[in-house]
């Protein structure tokens, strides 16, 4: 698994080290790629087969850095292809949900989340997908910031 991220497979292969059909959770980013999003790796989603799929983390206050309540908004690069009847980032604190669907962008593109309440120093985010077989959506620089 990409780390610091945790992968629920709702329908589709599920994830092993041992198997071919196993989805794989990283993107090699190519050289071309590193120019436009940082480092060798992004958060892939994507399978063989038909899938339906969670990709999660929870960010929270620590004794290095605390996340203060208030209103933020997280951006991503996302990249991806058609065949999703569902694909969307969302995030998650003190119950609120706030989400925003991603449509089909074959280059990297910046999305946002705007508006997003952080309550008791904690929020989910994460990307919610339902494709076809061999769709995929690549993620990278996600960042969360407080809005002034």
């Amino acid at each position: 698994e990409l780390t610091g991220w945790k992968t629920l497979v709702v329908e589709g292969n599920k994830v092993s080290l041992d198997s071919s059909n196993s989805p794989v959770l990283n993107h090699a980013n190519t050289t071309e790629e590193r120019k436009i999003v940082v480092g060798e790796r992004s958060l892939n989603i994507s399978d063989k087969i038909d899938f339906k799929r969670k990709v999660s983390q929870v960010i929270s206050s620590s004794e290095f850095v605390e996340l203060k309540d208030g209103v933020y908004t997280l951006t991503a690069k996302v990249k991806n292809s058609s065949g999703f009847s569902k694909l969307e980032m969302y995030a998650v604190s003190n119950g609120k949900t706030v989400k925003a669907a991603i449509k089909e962008n074959p280059n990297w593109i910046t999305i946002k989340l705007e508006k997003i309440l952080v309550k008791n120093g904690k929020v989910e985010i994460g990307f919610v997908a339902e494709g076809k077989a061999n769709a995929y959506c690549v993620v990278d620089d996600l960042v969360l910031v407080q809005s002034l």
